[in-house]
Order: C-alpha cells, then structure tokens, then sequence
C-alpha cells in the first residue's frame, strides 16, 4: 500500500482516462501527435465484489469475496514522428488470492517502417471483428473472469506479447498479429469464481480442488498459464475496406481454441488442453436505416475432432446478426443473434455416447444491451445480457456510474447467473452460485 500512495504522489494532472486513451489512438494511428517527453497518467481504483446467492459452491465454502482489488494504474507514453514507447502498469493487491503483483497491460514500441506500414511490437491488446461482446474471428485473449466478477470493461481484453505489423494499400488496410506464445482466454478456474468439474459433476471452487490442480498465480496473466500449446505460437490477420458505406473485413487464424477443452496430466501435474484451430471469415459494418447493422461468419476448422477425442467438437460455422441504434438522445438499444452449426454431428453424437453434456447440431444465442445516459451524462446505466435457450442457461450484467467530478467516479453493478439443473457444464451455467453484487471507486490523478 505505501507504494502505491509513493507513486500517486508523483501524478498530480487532473486529466480524464478518457482524454489519455484519445492521445494514444491519436498517437498510434500515425497522426501529427507528438509527444518528445514522457507524459504519465494515474488513477487509483478500488474494487469490491460479494456473492448474494443464499446457497451453492460459494457459500458453502463459506467465501462470500469474489473481488477485493486495490489498483494503482499507470500509464505513460513518448513519441516522435517515427513512433513511440506506450505502457499501461497496474500495481495491484488481491485480497481474495492474497497476492500482491505487477500487471503489465502495455509495454510496446511502435515504428513507422515504411510510408505504408507501421510496427508494433511488445506487450499489447489487438481487437478486431464487429460483435458487441460475442467473438468469432477475435481470436485475442478474453479475460470473462474480469468481465463476470464486474470490472471495469478495459479489463475485458487480455493482452499478449505479440508483433503486429499495419499495411495501407490506398483504401485497404492489412493487419497481422503473430504471437509466439500462445496466449489463452482467462476463464473462471475456481480461483474468484466457481468452475464445473466434470469427474464429480458439480460446481466447485478452488477450496474442493486437489493443490495441483489449479494455480490461482496465473489468472493473473494469460502468458503465465500452463497449457499444451507453451512452445506454440499464432497468428491472425485481417483485411479491411470500404463498399458502399459497409465496412468489409477477411479474416484469417492460426492457433489454437482460446477456451480448454480438456485437462491433461503431465508429469503428475494437470494442465489446460487447447486443441489446434484454423479459423477464416468475414464481417461487414453499416449504417441501414436509423442504425447500425452488423453481420459476422466465422468457419473454424478444427484440427482435431470428436472423433478422436470426445472432449473435442467438430468443425463450426459460427455468424452474428446484430443491430443497434439511438431510440431517443439519451437511450441505446442493441441485440444480437449469434449461432453455431455443427458439422458431422451424428459422428460428434455417436463420440459423446449419449452425454447429457453433448451439444445440439444448432445452437442460438440472443443478446441485449440498453445504455441509458441522465443527469446531464454524468450518470449512466448500462445493462447487457446473454440468453442461451439450447444450453438453459443466461448472464446479466447491469451497472450504474456516476461521475461526481472531472475526477472521481463511481460503479455499482450487478452480475446475475441462472442455469438448469444437468447443464452445469456450461459457461454460465458453471457460475449459477456465483450471483454477485460489485463496487468501484476510482479517482483519477
């Protein structure tokens, strides 16, 4: 804690996060903006979660915290006409794991090679395709730990060590991302959450697992995970145009599943099995009519099926039909149709050998958002859910921030989690006892 107070004292600007992030995008994006010293930016931000369910995993093991942060978050950048240094630091206590650690969020050099091409190399987050919280063809890590226990969205996206190179041909533009290790989504492991185990068949926390069977250390970092595919890498790319007012965009991957599939044991530890993916497709982003229409296909070939591993799923079509729009000034309403379509699956039935956990040949999901601003845009609500009738089961998120100054603000949400009973092994059927209600604070500097 006394570091953290050290460092807030050296950060006195009065500026807005958002006002930073503007600099940056200005910045990265090969605009006029310059910056020949180093600029640093603070904030200090307090995170807390409690479960309100009345029974289940959580209570049981009688561990009502599911989010008890205290965050210090720097960032600071440097830039000529070539390029520049960008880094986000957070220093963190976590009082639910007991840890006290360094997060890294950014720490990359990016540089001008050519008049039609930009390189970015380091730690960092890359973001693409056009779904409003449902990825196909973002194959980037995802941490739904941060976003299921209510932190902030930044905290959403994971970043990996990675290069990445931007090509402009006149109106098209190229992007690749090559990872050399691979980096997994952060996904609930018992540790703030609960998790499904499928020896047992119930829902558990990390009290109910054997020492090796988790590492509560590297839910902190997507890089410090052990899985199957340490010593692989992967790659995406993308290309983006205009037709017709629509943004286009092609996609392509090469890695592996961001999700595991599996555990394995190795050497008398388990680790998180990732089977090998390749995955193409395209999307498409427009106004049509008073709104935003979005659409999404995404194919994933997997490189190893049902067949041979009934822990395994055959290939998928996967797409998103979405649209969004501004009902009045103050309110906005999205949905989103997102489905997956499972090919052979009469072999993927006959591998799972009646499972009650198989998955159906179809499978939709349906989404909502409404975003509400008041109080002359300094109070804002923000509700968003996932409705998945094929896997019985939902989450909902809804918050509500006000910001009482240029500096000080304040979160309080809800994350709300419903599933039946014989579905336990599903993403947020696994969490029905992780019901919870959070509070942030953050100032700042």
């Amino acid at each position: 804690m006394k570091l953290l107070l050290i460092l807030s004292l050296l950060f006195s600007a009065p500026l807005f996060a958002d006002d930073f992030e503007d600099e940056f995008a200005q910045a990265g994006s090969g605009s006029a903006a310059v910056r020949s010293d180093f600029e640093f930016f603070g904030s200090l931000e307090l995170e807390q979660g409690h479960a309100i369910a009345n029974s289940g995993a959580l209570k049981d093991s009688n561990r009502d915290t599911v989010m008890a942060n205290r965050r210090f978050k720097l960032k600071t950048m440097k830039t000529n006409d070539k390029g520049g240094l960008y880094a986000k630091i957070d220093f963190v206590r976590d009082d639910v794991t007991n840890q006290t650690f360094t997060d890294f969020r950014e720490l990359r050099l990016q540089y001008k090679i050519a008049s039609w091409m930009d390189l970015s190399a380091g730690k960092q987050v890359s973001t693409w395709g056009v779904g409003d919280m449902l990825f196909i063809n973002d194959l980037f890590p995802k941490n739904w730990v941060a976003n299921f226990s209510g932190r902030d969205m930044e905290y959403m996206k994971d970043s990996s060590t990675s290069i990445r190179t931007t090509s402009y041909f006149g109106p098209i533009t190229w992007d690749v991302v090559y990872t050399p290790k691979f980096a997994p989504d952060t996904t609930p492991s018992g540790c703030h959450l609960t998790t499904f185990d499928p020896n047992s068949g119930s829902i558990i926390t990390s009290e109910d697992m054997p020492p090796d069977a988790i590492d509560c250390t590297a839910e902190n970092d997507a890089n410090g995970r052990v899985t199957n595919a340490d010593n692989d890498g992967e790659i995406a790319t993308a290309v983006k145009f205009q037709i017709a007012g629509q943004d286009i965009s092609f996609y392509g991957y090469r890695g592996f599943y961001k999700n595991p599939k599996n555990m394995e044991n190795s050497t008398g530890s388990l680790k998180a099995y990732f089977p090998r993916l390749n995955a193409y497709g395209m999307s498409s982003e427009g106004q049509i009519g008073p709104g935003i229409f979005t659409f999404e296909y995404g194919y994933y070939d997997n490189q190893e099926k049902a067949e041979s591993n009934p822990l395994l799923e055959n290939d998928l079509h996967k797409y998103i039909v979405g649209y969004k729009m501004d009902v009045t000034g103050q309110l906005t309403i999205g949905a989103q149709v997102y489905g997956e379509y499972m090919t052979s699956h009469d072999k993927y039935l006959i591998s799972q050998g009646g499972s009650i956990y198989a998955k159906k040949e179809n499978q939709l999901t349906y989404t909502l958002r409404i975003m509400y601003k008041m109080q002359q845009e300094t109070l804002f609500l923000n509700l968003f859910t996932y409705i998945r009738p094929d896997d019985h089961d939902s989450f909902t998120k809804i918050d509500l921030t006000k910001r009482l100054d240029n500096n000080f603000s304040v979160v309080v949400g809800a994350s709300i989690f419903t599933g039946k009973d014989g579905y336990e092994g599903r993403e947020f059927g696994s969490q029905r006892d992780s019901d919870m209600a959070y509070v942030r604070f953050k100032y700042d500097l």
